[in-house]
């Protein structure tokens, strides 16, 4: 899913917020902001208090103003105060998925981290080995559904590549083990740009992987858009007294720096989590670091979006009330 940048400006009107997610679209659209206005820096810098030249890092997209500092930003260039929150939130945004972006994990866990990766390959069918250097990813969809029982019941994926060499076809998606979960009774959904067929997975260890089967040959350079689901109905053991957890973490794991990464997570009605949150390890068994707190839309989905994940784990856990 490609995003449209900042939307212009017309006389009269305040630029929108919501398709800000970088530190240069935050830059581009407040500078918007102040010549739809007609404020020079000089001017601006008058009416805020703020140096002429700290206003042009601001504006320049070198570094964002503190939130203070945006508010009489703003608020001089006809913000009214029933819009502020949107330039805070946009402001939030921004610095959170900075933080997820710049973060690097230590070279330690990232060495170990590619290293288990590279294993769980190796076990694997060559074709499937292969598929790492056919396709390189461009970006990745994802849309998690949590079923009643608060264990996932469907992983609804969007991903396009672009082939490394010619005759490239296939790519392939790995399932980390998960407690109580039968990953070889997971069904692939082929969708869009994918062979119709049903794809036997393959395991290796505790790990599953699915080929995701294009419908034709790519060229090398050429783009490929793919959609596929994930059915887990079926896969899951039945549920007892000694029955581990229901599920509170979803997420995807790199070995090394990946394209922009887009994840929704949609809870049902009848259980609603808390404690909903953003989150980044280094190696799958590290620490937590929390990125930022997440709030439920009207559908109940929590959403997070970074630019460019690092090596490590990227996702959103919870918690489910007592």
């Amino acid at each position: 899913m490609e995003r449209a940048g900042p939307a212009s400006t017309q006389p009269g009107r305040h630029p929108d917020t919501l398709g800000i997610y970088s530190v240069d679209d935050f830059a581009a659209t407040l500078d918007e902001l102040r010549r739809a206005h007609g404020f020079s820096l000089s001017v601006l810098s008058r009416h805020t208090g703020i140096p002429r030249s700290t206003l042009h890092t601001y504006l320049t997209g070198r570094s964002l103003p503190p939130a203070w500092q945006l508010d009489r930003i703003v608020i001089a260039l006809g913000v009214p105060e029933n819009d502020l929150r949107q330039w805070a939130e946009a402001r939030e945004r921004v610095e959170a998925i900075w933080r997820a972006t710049q973060s690097r994990s230590p070279a330690s866990a990232t060495a170990r981290l590619a290293a288990d990766i590279a294993e769980l390959r190796s076990g694997l069918d060559h074709a499937i080995r292969d598929s790492h250097e056919q396709t390189q990813p461009l970006m990745r969809s994802e849309h998690v559904y949590i079923g009643p029982d608060r264990r996932i019941s469907r992983v609804d994926i969007t991903q396009t590549v672009v082939a490394r060499t010619d005759g490239a076809r296939l790519h392939v998606r790995i399932l980390m083990p998960s407690n109580g979960l039968q990953a070889s009774a997971v069904k692939l959904r082929p969708g869009v740009g994918c062979q119709a067929a049903d794809t036997v997975p393959q395991t290796h260890g505790s790990a599953t992987a699915f080929p995701i089967i294009f419908d034709a040959p790519l060229r090398a350079g050429q783009t490929h858009h793919v959609e596929y689901s994930l059915d887990y109905s079926g896969a899951w053991r039945p549920l007892t007294a000694e029955s581990p957890p229901p599920a509170n973490e979803v997420g995807c794991l790199f070995d090394a720096m990946s394209p922009p990464l887009e994840f929704r997570v949609q809870f049902s009605g009848e259980h609603q989590p808390c404690d909903v949150r953003q989150i980044y390890l280094s190696h799958p068994d590290g620490p937590e670091e929390r990125i930022r707190d997440l709030d439920l839309d009207l559908e109940l989905c929590a959403h997070m979006f970074v630019a460019r994940p690092c090596a490590g784990c990227h996702g959103i856990r919870w918690a489910w009330p007592a």
